[in-house]
């Protein structure tokens, strides 16, 4: 009897000692953290090129022009390396994603949605836009096969944004301590729906000014800053605690 019971208790201690082993998840690695931080960096430093180059341009009009469109004309090569450094960039913080959501929803399928947005970017860089109306100055518009690629692209860049977006909300929602990030989430998908609803509105061609009908640009820029006005806010919060949403298995 006397045996039974010392088993017993050494079976309890042992289950108490590999609870306590695993139940707390390791703060983020100072590598993942410092790829995490070069993510947000590349992320201010696309904004701050395409706005430049946007307020800068010859004959370019921010309020119209989409910001593909800085790809066509002199030194269109600039955007171009802008989407591709981004983009690899981007795919670089995939498997940082990984570690940030580990053990809960999000732990795979954010990775993906974060190197999909990057290759997205990528494809966007390598494939630019067909001419669109006003810029450049005079050209005709035309459809391509480059651009019609480029177009797709594009789309699937924004699905993987709304995609994260509403992943994160999910995860957010079931963790007590991130439950106000999953009402942010969930607003930032309905923005950026909102703004891109109004950027592919805007697009109409206007055949009396040969323009857009609206502030296309703008609205898409609005889309942007949406999820940068979400997404760099949520990466400084995990920086200031252990780098991951959740601190437990």
């Amino acid at each position: 009897m006397a045996q039974n019971i010392t088993t017993a208790q050494n079976m309890l201690e042992s289950v108490h000692h590999n609870s306590t082993n695993t139940t707390a998840l390791a703060p983020l690695s100072r590598m993942y953290r410092w790829i995490i931080i070069g993510g947000t960096i590349g992320s201010l430093l696309f904004t701050a090129t395409y706005t430049i180059e946007g307020m800068t341009r010859p004959g370019y009009n921010a309020m119209q022009q989409a910001v593909s469109a800085l790809a066509l004309g002199p030194n269109g090569w600039m955007q171009q390396v802008n989407f591709i450094l981004f983009g690899l960039i981007t795919c670089c913080t995939a498997i940082v994603w990984r570690e940030i959501l580990e053990r809960g929803v999000g732990e795979r399928l954010v990775p993906f949605f974060h190197f999909l947005s990057g290759l997205t970017m990528i494809v966007c860089g390598i494939f630019s836009q067909d001419v669109a109306p006003g810029y450049p100055v005079g050209a005709v518009p035309t459809v391509t096969v480059h651009g019609m690629i480029h177009s797709i692209s594009s789309v699937f860049s924004i699905v993987a944004l709304l995609a994260i977006c509403i992943i994160l909300a999910i995860r957010f929602a079931r963790e007590p301590q991130w439950r106000v990030w999953s009402v942010y989430a969930i607003l930032t998908a309905l923005l950026v729906c909102v703004f891109m609803a109004g950027f592919g509105m805007s697009m109409a061609h206007n055949p009396q000014t040969g323009l857009f009908v609206g502030p296309a640009g703008l609205f898409e820029r609005l889309a942007i800053s949406s999820y940068s006005v979400f997404g760099i806010p949520l990466i400084i919060r995990l920086l200031r605690g252990t780098g991951r949403v959740s601190t437990t298995r």
